[in-house]
């Protein structure tokens, strides 16, 4: 039986939300909703085989596992988490990669539901598309043993902007390269974009036609790249003294654009680590918008010695979604409003 930790016991704090939010002061919030690694046989908090999550718009959120057994895309309500049925299978299955056959999932504003192994060899990478969460014959729109130019380790990190024809997907390994995906509407192409990247997972954050990047092993801030010319800007923004935050997401909520940092690499000694969201208009250190707690495993946090993860902002439906992987899938209730300078979650 599907077991949801949901965390109640701070419920005087949560009352004095509202006041405190228009005050600017302290306030305290707990999950919307949190499913513990062990809880369900397909996210197992001694494997690293939970790292993607998504939601489609006024529809369901979609959690990605490669558990052994189980390979599937999860169903789960987007405001209570409970399970649901799994996305449509493709005919014959998830194949390929050599780092699991399912990695990472994404949806577009559209409904369109993307997804890829990971590949830690050349060509065998794949990305499948669903045309809405009702599809039940998903496609393979782009095979690396058949289309050029994916030829590193790929699918570690996986994002989408645009829709229909101008669909574009960013897709990335470990330490090799990030590689950008467009289509005329028949064919999938694939650029590399970065040629090299050495720091880790290429973390990616879809901020309009431009994007954020942050890697998974540095210390460095999030800094944004343009979208027409894949070059580096002079805007960063995020901690930089703290290689835990890996993840990154960004939105426009309440006027202000949003970068949020998950949780990625972890030891098992750390505890109370919160979500940031930090706002991209000041740099480093930048202004703390949110913090968010009550992400890691029940007695302590599990080691996500991958540095792996997933978080997104669904501000239609005032919440963000994360996976820490190793450790939990939960979600929460962005405030409503603006100008909040820091939610003290400690």
């Amino acid at each position: 039986m599907t077991r949801l930790k949901f965390c109640i016991g701070v419920l005087g704090l949560v009352s004095l939300s509202s006041g405190a939010f228009a005050q600017f002061g302290t306030t305290v919030t707990v999950p919307l909703w949190r499913i513990e690694a062990d809880s369900v046989p397909w996210f197992v908090s001694a494997n690293s085989n939970v790292r993607g999550c998504t939601y489609v718009p006024a529809g369901d959120v979609f959690v990605a596992t490669k558990e052994a057994g189980i390979i599937g895309i999860k169903r789960l309500n987007s405001a209570t988490g409970a399970v649901g049925t799994d996305l449509a299978a493709p005919s014959g299955g998830f194949t390929g990669g050599g780092g699991g056959v399912l990695c990472k999932v994404v949806a577009a504003a559209d409904g369109a539901i993307y997804a890829c192994n990971l590949a830690t060899s050349a060509n065998t990478f794949k990305i499948y598309k669903w045309l809405s969460e009702a599809d039940t014959s998903p496609q393979v729109i782009f095979n690396g043993a058949t289309q050029a130019n994916q030829d590193a380790r790929c699918g570690d990190e996986l994002q989408e902007t645009g829709t229909g024809n101008s669909t574009v997907i960013y897709a990335g390994g470990s330490g090799t390269a990030l590689y950008k995906f467009t289509t005329d509407g028949t064919t999938w192409s694939c650029t590399k974009v970065i040629a090299t990247f050495t720091t880790g997972i290429p973390m990616i954050a879809i901020d309009g036609t431009d994007y954020w990047l942050r890697g998974s092993t540095s210390t460095g801030v999030s800094t944004k790249y343009s979208g027409a010319t894949n070059t580096a800007t002079a805007t960063t923004c995020g901690t930089s003294t703290d290689a835990a935050y890996c993840p990154i997401a960004f939105a426009v909520y309440g006027g202000k654009g949003m970068l949020g940092l998950g949780i990625g690499s972890s030891a098992a000694t750390q505890q109370g680590k919160p979500i940031l969201v930090y706002d991209t208009a000041t740099a480093p250190p930048s202004t703390q918008l949110f913090n968010f707690l009550g992400t890691e495993f029940t007695g302590g946090a599990k080691a996500n010695g991958n540095g792996v993860g997933c978080l997104t902002f669904d501000t239609a439906r005032q919440r963000l979604y994360n996976v820490y992987t190793n450790n939990s899938v939960s979600a929460y209730t962005i405030p409503a409003g603006s100008g909040v300078n820091e939610w003290n979650l400690y």
